[in-house]
């Protein structure tokens, strides 16, 4: 298990599934947001990880790019045989989700436990 810390990300490596905690509360600020998502895209472009979960517990709102980098990043790791799957939405932010119609497209499961086995991973 890895575990290190990036701007508003913390993330951890259980063998071949990554965990990526957000540290901020508030994913609203449009620069967070891109450090954020590159960062994300880092993981799969740079160091190959094709198994994430996103864990939202701390996440009280978020900015709509945010879920629109979310979403591209679902379809790059589904078009590389990847896995995404986010858990522990806060109430208002699932709503945000289902709003959008993402819950249709999105795994999003309770908790990490779930997620992690969604994902094939031993939680």
């Amino acid at each position: 298990m890895t575990n290190f810390d990036h701007h508003g990300l913390a993330v951890e490596h259980r063998g071949d599934v990554t965990v990526a905690r957000f540290q901020i509360a508030r994913l609203l600020k449009e620069g967070t947001v891109e450090i954020i998502g590159e960062q994300l895209f880092a993981l799969v472009d740079n160091e190959g990880r094709r198994r994430l979960i996103l864990d939202f517990g701390r996440v009280e709102r978020v900015y709509s790019v945010m879920l629109g980098k979310i979403a591209a990043l679902h379809q790059k790791l589904e078009a590389a045989g990847g896995h995404l799957a986010l858990c522990q939405l806060h109430p208002d932010v699932y709503e945000v989700f289902l709003a959008l119609g993402l819950h249709k497209v999105l795994d999003i499961y309770d908790d990490e436990k779930q997620a992690l086995e969604a994902v094939g991973a031993p939680a």
